[in-house]
């Protein structure tokens, strides 16, 4: 993995860590974090963050084609 792609897993983390601590997943999906909502998924499996990963999947499903619509 690439250093850019290492820094972008980190960012999508982060954010997630961020929002979800804020504001809940309501919060992540609200913010522009969620935009990214699979990117995040897919890096928090890169970090092994497997039981947070398992529970964004979860708050995934609740919408349409598993995941949140982009805007």
């Amino acid at each position: 993995m690439s250093m850019q792609n290492e820094e972008q897993v980190v960012r999508y983390v982060e954010r997630f860590q961020a929002a979800v601590a804020s504001d809940g997943f309501e919060g992540f999906f609200y913010a522009d974090a969620g935009n990214h909502a699979q990117a995040t998924l897919n890096a928090l499996l890169v970090m092994k963050a497997i039981n947070a990963a398992a529970l964004l999947r979860r708050a995934m499903w609740v919408f349409e084609g598993g995941a949140p619509p982009r805007e």
